[in-house]
């Protein structure tokens, strides 16, 4: 019985050091770690996490590895001090851990902290939707904005088939009674005339951009401001405002910072004292604007199927990105997220992360059975687009919809041009609706999103 414990005794130890050499090369995690390596979150969607990788440069390369809730994913090499990793196919709505490990061989000499994350949920596409008519033919809205669900602005031009008198050096005029834009205070459409005080709606808007109920940017060849209380007029003959032909799109950080965009290539800057006219580089119709601090794109396209995108680049503006790639298409909208431009094509999404100066491109295919116009991003899981004729298609990070209760093909009116807004679960259409006969109302549809 005494020799048999002293086998035990002798065989021990061996047993002891074997159960700690497993140990070591299954848990390489458990390393005493200084975190010279660092691992962060850089973008998050529905079924992808993109993490950024920073291991310190002491040799021409660096084999690291990465685990996900304790378990490998990706082993490889590292030559730049910084990397981007990208873990696909993830589970919607869902948490995970991450680890970077710097390695040598199979041994563990580093490792990151651990970090959290969860992927993004999906977004719903079911709207229910409210659809007004305003005017009498003829009378459209070409640009719409959203403040809140009770405050909504539209602008066009509103015929009401109504006429006033007008008295001029004891002379008798008839003149029409007609708005050229609409409020929603939230039970029915306020009728406005934008306009200076003591003067007639006499034109068309085309473009509106909200900063605040009492900071309204609105146009047609000229530009006006509202203050909350009354409208302000920027025409050549009273101030530095140049424009050729019509605004057709506003954006800006503030109201001393704001791009005008439109016909023949015209753009005009404000910086809150002076409107400064830019060299587009182009003469083609700028339909759209968005941007991002100094990040400002726009799009530019004639029926004739040229297009272009333009960036601005330390005060200038750019040819970002031409017509030159049949398989995209031609450029009819532009909206910014983060550092992402999104951009659609007659075939699909043209997205630039203008921070790295990498375009992607995905082809999406109701895009291409359709020509859409207008874009609205309110994340990376929830962007809206309009047709020119009320098709409407959402992406809720997943998969794209088509939403199919405005166009012709699904009333018993045409539905024509207009544009789109979108803030959190409102979605507003405005534009013409072709009724009756072929006469045009202006039209809003809000869609409530549930």
């Amino acid at each position: 019985m005494a020799v048999e414990k002293l086998k035990i005794i002798k065989i021990l130890p061996m047993l002891i050091l074997g159960w700690i050499i497993i140990w070591f090369i299954r848990c390489p995690e458990e390393v005493d770690p200084t975190y010279s390596i660092f691992l962060s979150v850089e973008e998050t969607s529905c079924q992808s996490i993109s993490l950024h990788l920073t291991i310190p440069k002491v040799s021409d390369s660096q084999r690291f590895m990465i685990k996900r809730n304790g378990m490998e994913i990706t082993r490889g090499t590292i030559i730049e001090e910084d990397t981007l990793i990208s873990d696909d196919s993830l589970s919607v709505n869902t948490p995970y851990r991450y680890r970077a490990y710097i390695m040598s061989g199979n041994s563990v000499k580093d490792s990151s902290e651990e970090i959290a994350t969860m992927t993004m949920d999906t977004t719903s596409s079911d709207f229910v939707w409210d659809i007004d008519t305003i005017g009498v033919n003829i009378s459209d809205f070409y640009d719409v904005s959203i403040i809140n669900e009770n405050n909504i602005w539209a602008v066009g031009e509103i015929s009401t088939g109504k006429w006033d008198s007008l008295i001029i050096d004891a002379d008798t005029f008839l003149t029409p009674i007609n708005y050229n834009a609409a409020k929603w205070n939230g039970s029915n459409w306020e009728m406005i005339r934008i306009c200076p005080p003591m003067q007639p709606a006499t034109y068309p808007h085309r473009a509106l951009y909200i900063f605040s109920p009492e900071n309204i940017w609105s146009c047609t060849s000229a530009g006006y401001h509202y203050n909350g209380l009354e409208w302000t007029v920027y025409g050549s003959r009273n101030s530095t405002w140049n424009f050729n032909g019509y605004v057709q799109s506003i954006w800006g950080n503030s109201s001393s910072d704001i791009y005008f965009v439109g016909d023949s290539g015209s753009i005009v800057y404000y910086d809150g004292t002076t409107f400064t006219k830019m060299n587009s580089g182009t003469d083609l119709l700028l339909r759209d604007i968005a941007g991002s601090g100094r990040h400002v794109f726009v799009i530019g396209w004639n029926y004739s199927g040229e297009s272009g995108i333009l960036s601005l680049e330390n005060g200038q503006w750019q040819i970002l990105y031409e017509e030159d790639n049949p398989k995209q298409g031609y450029y009819t909208a532009v909206d910014v997220y983060g550092d992402i431009a999104y951009f659609i094509t007659n075939t699909g999404i043209l997205r630039y992360n203008f921070q790295k100066k990498v375009f992607i491109f995905e082809e999406v295919k109701p895009i291409k059975n359709w020509t859409y116009r207008y874009i609205e991003v309110q994340n990376t899981n929830d962007i809206l687009l309009l047709s020119g004729d009320g098709r409407i298609l959402h992406f809720n990070g997943i998969h794209w919809k088509e939403i199919r209760e405005l166009d012709y093909d699904h009333t018993s009116a045409l539905f024509y041009q207009g544009n789109l807004a979108f803030k959190n679960n409102l979605a507003v259409v405005a534009g013409e609706l072709y009724t009756d006969g072929w006469r045009a109302r202006a039209m809003v549809a809000r869609g409530t999103r549930y």
